[in-house]
């Protein structure tokens, strides 16, 4: 192991100082790369694979495409939500959702993204998150345009009278459960609270429709 890092190393000091790389996995120069997969196991080698080929395949979908699903594998696949947001395909998708994302973040910037493209009614977007504190940060980053907001639900105002953007916490009752279920959509303005879908499993299962724990209810 030790000629393997002193071999790394001598190969990063021959690398050119500018840029400066940043130690994301994604910005490592090819060379290290290569060389950190070939003393990788199968599985690591996998979530490896995946991540190279995330970005590629979201820029060859054509125009038109209906839905995109994503699933976290490792720690890795998704380090930097902004990126993904960034692609037009993201943007103008109808339905998307992230399986078993590991950050707080996504829901206030997908709802921001949103705001910024005055995205269609019922663009919607699904979110397994392994991490606390989604719902919190989305609260406090869009407090200024609550129209409600409590423990399940928070509906916000947009740039477009409209349309209101509401995110909803499914499944948030159960102790046994270590992961946070959310959907993010766009609606009318005009909606009302009586018209609110209550059938969490059922969304719920476009993320995980095999999940054991629905023999719980």
């Amino acid at each position: 192991m030790a000629s393997v890092i002193e071999n790394l190393t001598d190969k990063t000091e021959k690398l050119p100082t500018d840029p400066i790389y940043d130690t994301n996995w994604c910005d490592m120069p090819a060379e290290i790369k290569l060389e950190c997969i070939g003393k990788m196991e199968f599985k690591e080698r996998v979530q490896c694979m995946y991540l190279f080929n995330v970005f590629p395949l979201l820029r060859k979908i054509k125009n038109g495409v209906e839905s995109i699903m994503i699933e976290q594998v490792g720690s890795s696949t998704i380090r930097d939500i902004d990126k993904f947001l960034a692609v037009s395909h993201i943007q103008n998708v109808p339905y998307w959702h992230i399986e078993d994302y590991d950050q707080s973040d996504s829901l206030h910037k997908v709802a921001q993204m949103w705001i910024d493209k005055n995205s269609k009614i019922g663009t919607t977007f699904q979110v397994s998150v392994n991490r606390y504190g989604s719902f919190w940060l989305f609260s406090e980053h869009f407090s200024d345009r609550f129209v409600s907001n409590n423990d399940k639900r928070v509906r916000i105002r947009t740039n477009n009278p409209d349309r209101h953007i509401l995110l909803e916490r499914g499944l948030d009752d159960e102790e046994f459960l270590s992961v946070d279920y959310f959907r993010l959509k766009v609606i009318s303005a005009k909606t009302k609270e009586s018209e609110y879908d209550e059938n969490y499993k059922k969304w719920i299962r476009k993320i995980k429709p095999n999940r054991d724990y629905w023999n719980f209810f």
